[in-house]
């Protein structure tokens, strides 16, 4: 499991965050396996709790997963340390609850749960996505060898057929020597 924390207070995700993004995508066999495997976290909520500018941030942040990653309908779980902090501190559960912190847990929890369940499918999901790609890079191996292969061939036949056209000359050559040879023998013999 992997938590993808940002601060939401530099606004959406910046061009190495999504190249980040995309580069850990590459390590699951679908986007579909990454985002069961993610969390999304956006930080210092308490700084944009409520306003039109977490909304315009969080659609921003989501068109940009959905555009340059391939990801759609990612949850954030947005959380607030301070509050958390402070509500630890002067005991107020209210505090606490609104810092998302205990929200964010309990998903960790959760996900670790099902993650920790479901590991032998996940291993098998791995080694069947190594497998596909190495038979794929295989074939790709043979067809590029079989091509060769063709092309040799047909070098080996063209000259094949060279070598049999040059050799029935040969024979056509000699047979009329041969034949002017004999003519010539005979003339010999008739003087």
């Amino acid at each position: 499991m992997i938590l993808l924390v940002h601060n939401i207070n530099r606004g959406e995700y910046d061009k190495d965050e999504i190249e980040f993004i995309n580069k850990l995508k590459t390590i699951f066999p679908t986007p579909d396996d990454f985002i069961k495997r993610i969390i999304f976290v956006g930080t210092f909520l308490d700084s944009k709790d409520g306003s039109a500018e977490l909304q315009n941030i969080l659609e921003k942040m989501q068109k940009q997963l959905e555009s340059y990653c391939g990801l759609k309908n990612v949850n954030f779980n947005f959380v607030s340390s301070r509050r958390y902090f402070k509500g630890i501190k002067e005991s107020k559960n209210l505090l606490i609850k609104n810092s998302g912190i205990s929200e964010l847990k309990n998903i960790i929890n959760n996900n670790a749960k099902i993650l920790y369940q479901n590991k032998s499918i996940i291993q098998n999901e791995r080694f069947e996505d190594i497998k596909r790609k190495i038979i794929n890079k295989l074939k790709a191996i043979k067809n590029e060898k079989n091509n060769k292969i063709e092309l040799l061939k047909e070098e080996f036949d063209n000259s094949y057929s060279e070598i049999i056209l040059e050799w029935d000359r040969l024979k056509d050559n000699i047979k009329i020597k041969w034949d002017y040879c004999v003519k010539m023998i005979n003339e010999y013999d008739l003087l």
